[in-house]
């Protein structure tokens, strides 16, 4: 009979143990199906919400930061000469990276003067610029934009054009909003940058 009680003290110990693991498991899975259902719209599982994303990124090239209103503001450091911009630093792939954390639906390009795209196959959508795109001004050494995210409608993208590499051609940034398919390949046009 002892040997009976033995093992079902046993068994409850094990009972307990078994607890202490698998109720704290199940409390993080549970935690992380809500962080995950979050982001998700009801009734349309394929819908997720962009994360709100950090509040300022900086670095070398440009500064992003998160305004109210949905507004990100990007300014670029210039070098000028006198009282003229001579050109911006550019970091393409980095800049794509911090749009998207910011939420930004955005590409960057590097301006290509080799790209065989022509201007007026671009399918600009104007009026999304305009609503989604402040003017470009300067702001001491820096050149300084703000991007409305929410204007910027399903189906377009906002297009952010750096300079070419080795600075020939244009040194400064041009932005755009473009609808459909984007092109492989972008050729800024004089009177796209300021």
């Amino acid at each position: 009979m002892n040997h009976v009680q033995e093992d079902s003290r046993l068994t409850a110990r094990r009972r307990r143990l078994t607890t202490r693991f698998v109720v704290p498991v199940a409390l993080a899975a549970a935690v992380a199906g809500v962080a995950v259902s979050i982001g998700q719209t009801p009734g349309d599982t394929d819908t997720v919400t962009v994360a709100a994303g950090p509040d300022r990124i900086t670095n070398v090239a440009y500064t992003l930061d998160r305004e109210p209103h949905n507004i990100v503001k990007l300014s670029m450091p210039i070098e000028t000469s006198g009282m003229s911009v001579q050109r911006v630093l550019s970091d393409p792939a980095g800049l794509q990276h911090d749009l998207d954390r910011m939420g930004v639906n955005a590409r960057v390009y590097r301006d290509d003067p080799s790209c065989p795209v022509a201007q007026k196959d671009l399918n600009r959508d104007r009026e999304a610029n305009k609503a989604a795109v402040g003017k470009i001004g300067r702001e001491n050494d820096r050149l300084v934009t703000t991007i409305h995210r929410d204007k910027i409608p399903n189906g377009s993208t906002l297009v952010v054009v750096l300079p070419p590499t080795g600075g020939k051609g244009h040194g400064l940034f041009g932005i755009d909003v473009l609808k459909g398919e984007l092109p492989s390949c972008y050729h800024a046009q004089n009177e796209e940058l300021p």
